[in-house]
């Protein structure tokens, strides 16, 4: 306790004085100056620290951390921190949270706002902070909800996790980039240790960062004939190897086998296509993942009927430019009801309105999607305009 200011504000409430001390002291460091009875003459007196002797030392303790988790993408990390300093209160479980100021300099530090921080985490070498970009604030540690609790009354032993993020912010907080390839880093601040001095003790850990194989789609439309789709796969794998591959089984529904090799990059990042010919079978495809005979994964992709076949887009061009009656265009929308893409119509047709032509003629050539082309069309179904 360096300021003289706070000891003079102290006030007695009653017989009992006590106050926190940072650093070492002992019992002959503290005395009390106080008026004699008369009120002639000051009084010194040495008092002991803690109702211990006069020579007793205030007894604080080396803090350690230490990191447990599995170390991939969206994998939980647990800190486990021991320090008997930190159990403020034997008779009730202590908690200390995140602090949430980003106009602080500890933000998404384990500490107070203005004191300084108790614990911070670095992922890649920078402290998992929040950051703002295009006007969008990107989560720090605050964001998970992290808190160390306590894990027993009077334990002294504290526990908060948190999941390893996709993105974190760059060391400028200017961009976004993965913690793939990283190591994961805690740090605690120990304001007093055995010594009675401050230190910071580091717990490094290497992390193999691991992202399970995901597709950007669990379904496929059948391409139209003479045409091919695809659907992305991608992830990361743990603990890269140069020159090794992602394989890839893809199973149709009839049993056959099409195998897929893709290299990752140097941090373990893969990414690819898998391609659906025109001639491929409707059904639900196992697709199987491995990496050096370990699986990294089980997905399945469904491939489906075309929503809107091809042929019913040139129907639609055809009708656009007047060359089809509308009594066959609306048999191609009747096809299309009964595949269950529209409502129930009826053959009853009445004069449609020329910006469905537009429309339909847009929707041919790509300018509007299927969504909005199916909106119309059971717009002029529910307004009578086609059917009766």
């Amino acid at each position: 306790m360096d300021d003289p200011g706070l000891i003079e504000s102290l006030q007695f409430i009653g017989p009992d004085i006590r106050f926190l001390t940072g650093g070492k002291i002992s019992a002959s460091d503290i005395i009390i100056s106080y008026p004699d009875n008369s009120g002639t003459r000051t009084v010194q007196q040495s008092v002991p620290v803690f109702g211990g002797p006069s020579t007793t030392e205030t007894v604080t303790h080396t803090g350690s951390v230490g990191i447990q988790g599995e170390f991939g993408i969206n994998r939980d990390v647990t800190i486990t921190l021991i320090d008997p300093d930190l159990d403020m209160d034997s008779d009730v479980i202590d908690v200390y949270r995140v602090v949430d100021d980003p106009t602080s300099p500890y933000v998404d530090t384990v500490g107070h706002a203005q004191d300084g921080w108790l614990l911070e985490v670095l992922i890649k070498g920078t402290r998992y902070q929040r950051c703002l970009i295009s006007d969008q604030i990107h989560g720090g540690l605050g964001s998970t909800g992290f808190v160390m609790i306590e894990t027993a009354r009077d334990s002294g032993v504290f526990q908060g996790s948190f999941k390893i993020p996709q993105w974190i912010c760059s060391s400028d907080g200017t961009s976004l980039v993965s913690p793939a390839g990283g190591s994961i880093v805690a740090r605690y601040n120990d304001f007093a240790d055995s010594l009675g001095d401050s230190t910071v003790t580091t717990s490094l850990t290497q992390h193999s960062a691991w992202l399970p194989p995901q597709l950007g789609s669990s379904t496929l439309e059948a391409p139209p004939p003479g045409q091919t789709a695809s659907v992305t796969i991608q992830g990361i794998v743990p603990g890269h190897l140069s020159g090794s591959a992602v394989e890839i089984t893809v199973t149709d529904p009839a049993g056959m086998d099409y195998i897929l090799q893709l290299t990752p990059s140097k941090q373990g990042i893969y990414s690819g296509s898998i391609t659906v010919p025109p001639s491929i079978l409707l059904g639900t495809y196992a697709v199987h993942v491995e990496y050096l005979g370990a699986t990294l994964g089980d997905l399945s992709l469904t491939v489906t009927e075309e929503r809107l076949p091809y042929w019913m887009k040139d129907l639609a061009e055809e009708w656009s430019a007047g060359n089809v009656p509308d009594v066959e265009f609306v048999a191609g929308l009747e096809h299309l009801a009964m595949r269950g893409v529209l409502s129930d119509i009826s053959p009853s047709v009445h004069e449609m309105p020329s910006w469905v032509r537009v429309l339909a003629g847009w929707w041919s050539t790509g300018h509007v999607t299927d969504d909005a082309f199916v909106a119309s069309v059971e717009y002029l179904i529910t307004t009578g305009l086609i059917g009766s």
